[in-house]
């Protein structure tokens, strides 16, 4: 949004406010990546333009400046100004629809479910006070009512397994083409999966070995995102933001990160591991893993071609 105040006594007829966008950034209406909007501001009025910017491209963009052109409108007096913006703009990856979404769930089969974290009057073994991040599914109300305090079940350990999502964007060293689009592939599932753990209450991690573009670290083997707590329109939006930070390039290879997931997460847990490669020391690390007592899944993704659809986009 960009504010435009006229601080003067007198109209300003025709005022063109231009901004030249990066690859894969659009306005809606326009194709060519330009986009000027004119208008007219009156004595000290001030005016709040919307620019309707959508993404074709998920990944970081940045903004470098804003052009607005001030004319009377009756000669050819012209008077412009460049804007420094320096804005970063986030597009994230493509939501699948429900119906997919499910479709590709059922490959991971009860891995996926949400079952074992619903409560039962069995699975209790003890009472504790209420913590922040715990699920309101858990509360005690009939205990909570005669305590006057909130208090939760605490449940026997089978029943409260971590879950972590590895997305990889590694390839084969011989075969690289499709790199880009296989990274996508990646990146579209992990956000499905998210999504559904998310709306379920059920608290997970997401670890990667791609590159993560911001302003701390460039690559790290630790969880880029945990989710903690309820499902909410902001969790969703900082889903998006972090898997619209990732690169398509890996950083670290897929067996570092496995390992420093062990070290992290105790077992059992359930690990689902979203890729379209796998090589050598990962399969041997997914083994040893298993032996450790994690519940290990592969969802493996194909390459597939981009297209214009419209994706979400954020400032940052």
């Amino acid at each position: 949004m960009v504010t435009l105040t006229n601080p003067t006594s007198l109209p300003c007829p025709w005022v063109t406010c231009q901004i030249e966008l990066p690859d894969g950034l659009f306005f809606t209406g326009a194709t060519d990546g330009q986009a000027s909007y004119t208008l007219a501001l009156g004595p000290r009025e001030v005016v709040k333009l919307r620019l309707p910017i959508t993404g074709a491209s998920r990944g970081r963009h940045h903004l470098q400046s804003l052009s607005v052109r001030v004319s009377d409108g009756f000669t050819t007096f012209r008077h412009t100004v460049n804007v420094s913006l320096f804005l970063t703009v986030t597009v994230h990856p493509r939501r699948m629809s429900q119906r997919t979404a499910d479709v590709r769930l059922d490959r991971l089969g009860t891995i996926a479910s949400t079952r074992k974290l619903a409560p039962t009057s069995l699975d209790w073994v003890d009472l504790r006070p209420y913590a922040r991040g715990d699920s309101i599914r858990d509360v005690a109300w009939m205990v909570t009512a005669r305590r006057g305090e909130l208090t939760v079940l605490e449940r026997a350990l089978s029943l409260n397994y971590d879950v972590v999502l590895v997305a990889s964007v590694h390839v084969s060293d011989v075969q690289w083409e499709g790199r880009a689009s296989l990274a996508e592939a990646v990146y579209e599932e992990t956000y499905a999966l998210m999504e559904h753990f998310a709306k379920r209450g059920v608290q997970f991690q997401l670890y990667t070995d791609a590159v993560w573009i911001n302003e701390r670290r460039k690559a790290s083997a630790d969880s880029v995102f945990k989710a903690v707590g309820v499902w909410t329109p902001r969790v969703q939006q900082q889903m998006g933001h972090v898997l619209g930070s990732l690169s398509s390039s890996p950083a670290l290879s897929l067996t570092t990160v496995l390992e420093r997931v062990v070290r992290q997460v105790a077992s059992p847990a359930r690990i689902i591991v979203v890729t379209g490669y796998l090589d050598a020391g990962a399969q041997s690390q997914l083994q040893k893993m298993r032996r450790l007592g994690y519940a290990v899944e592969t969802l493996w993704v194909e390459p597939q071609g981009t297209d214009s659809a419209t994706r979400e986009v954020s400032p940052s």
